[in-house]
């Protein structure tokens, strides 16, 4: 069991392989790991606040799953988990690759789960089971992907940026805002303020069931709207269920043209 703390100072560590769990935590500072292999279980952590990311700069592999509880933001290139889940928490800070790269999670029959503060950056994403991401801000980078075929999808944010496909049975759009911005669909451009799928965003979408959701608001008065601009979606977005929930209004603006949808 390779269990190490650091109690001042950050940790560094170039190359750890261990047939058993991998726990190291940082107490005061940073903590990096280059490569990493655990046979079981692996969790990174640092528990001071202010500057103290975790980073993986290649990769990261667990024989189970994998936890990463960062006080600052979590830098990862890759990380793997092969029997359980993936499991990312930065609610400080961000959840990205390295640089302007999107962190790229698997877990091959569990479940990914982030959650960021300002934003999760994402490049390539794939779970077994359902995927959860949840952030100010999400950012699917072009040509990533976020797949969990047969399973569910839900990405709860303020606003996206989806430039890759977003794939599985059920997918949950989410603005949980408690201003009455509203979440904006279709068309072109964004709208200050509001949570805003674009057309081509929407267009990344692929599943059976769409559910857009701006519920959180409990009191009429501070209800937000869905606005649906000129809208399409085509025969992979729907199929069986298209779903607009508010406790406000629904304003269409546009022509909405569903291909395949018995909405």
């Amino acid at each position: 069991n390779a269990a190490i703390t650091a109690t001042s100072g950050s940790m560094n560590l170039t190359n750890v392989d261990t047939g058993s769990a991998l726990s190291p935590t940082s107490n005061n500072g940073a903590l990096t790991v280059a490569t990493g292999k655990s046979g079981t279980t692996s969790e990174l952590k640092t528990v001071a606040a202010g500057g103290t990311d975790v980073s993986v700069t290649t990769s990261l592999t667990s024989g189970q799953g994998t936890t990463i509880t960062s006080r600052g933001n979590a830098r990862l290139a890759s990380v793997t988990a092969t029997t359980d889940d993936v499991t990312i928490k930065a609610v400080n800070g961000e959840v990205t690759g390295i640089g302007a790269d999107g962190a790229n999670l698997s877990a091959t029959v569990g479940k990914v789960i982030v959650e960021a503060g300002s934003l999760a950056r994402l490049k390539t994403v794939t779970s077994g089971n359902e995927t959860s991401v949840k952030a100010d801000n999400i950012t699917v980078t072009s040509g990533g992907q976020i797949k969990a075929v047969g399973q569910t999808i839900t990405l709860t944010a303020k606003d996206a940026s989806i430039g890759g496909v977003v794939e599985g049975t059920t997918i949950n759009i989410v603005n949980p805002s408690a201003s009455t911005a509203p979440l904006v669909l279709g068309g072109t451009g964004s709208v200050a303020g509001a949570f805003t799928l674009e057309q081509s965003e929407l267009d990344q979408l692929r599943a059976t069931n769409l559910n857009f959701d701006a519920t959180s608001a409990t009191a009429a008065t501070n209800a937000k709207n869905i606005e649906i601009r000129s809208a399409s979606f085509g025969t992979q977005s729907g199929s069986s269920a298209i779903n607009f929930l508010t406790r406000g209004r629904i304003d269409v603006t546009g022509t909405v043209k569903a291909d395949n949808s018995s909405a």
